[in-house]
């Protein structure tokens, strides 16, 4: 199984390096709009406070509303660190590791919902898992690629499946 990164040391590096900045995703665009705050994908945020909420949550930034309505507290898997960050590439491999760690914990609530139980069968060198269930199906959890700067990238909709299958990705496990 994948462990849960420890995220304590890095937060007190963290706070230690503030200010640093950061940029909201789509995602966080999209559901700050909904309530009624517009974000440009390329407004600079702030970062005020760092705090390392456990396993549920784990590591949560404070930042400044643009309005100067109050603060945001957003996770850090959720946000995009800015490259002149002295702590970018901890930050990065932090979050790499908590979103497979998610992917890997969703995907077993999934399986124990079908009362199923799931073991890691084998750990590939391109950082995949195989997992395998009591009744024997098989599963294989793929990280997001990174580039050679160590950040992730999305897999197009329509390129070929890295787990080898010869699919469209989103035919097979997009």
């Amino acid at each position: 199984m994948i462990a849960m990164p420890d995220g304590n040391a890095l937060t007190e590096e963290m706070n230690k390096a503030l200010p640093i900045y950061c940029y909201v995703g789509k995602p966080t665009k999209q559901l700050l709009m909904k309530q009624g705050m517009f974000l440009d994908e390329k407004t600079r945020l702030e970062i005020t406070e760092v705090h390392n909420m456990g396993e549920e949550a784990g590591i949560t930034v404070a930042v400044e509303r643009p309005d100067g309505k109050g603060i945001l507290l957003m996770s850090a898997t959720q946000v995009t660190f800015s490259e002149e960050t002295a702590l970018y590439d901890k930050i990065n491999k932090y979050r790499e590791a908590r979103m497979l760690w998610l992917q890997q914990e969703e995907l077993k609530d999934k399986m124990q919902g079908r009362n199923k139980r799931i073991q890691v069968a084998r750990r590939h060198s391109d950082g995949s898992v195989q997992y395998k269930t009591e009744d024997g199906s098989e599963i294989l959890l793929i990280p997001h690629e990174s580039n050679q700067d160590g950040n992730t990238q999305r897999i197009s909709r329509n390129a070929p499946c890295p787990c080898r299958s010869g699919k469209k990705y989103k035919r097979c496990c997009g």
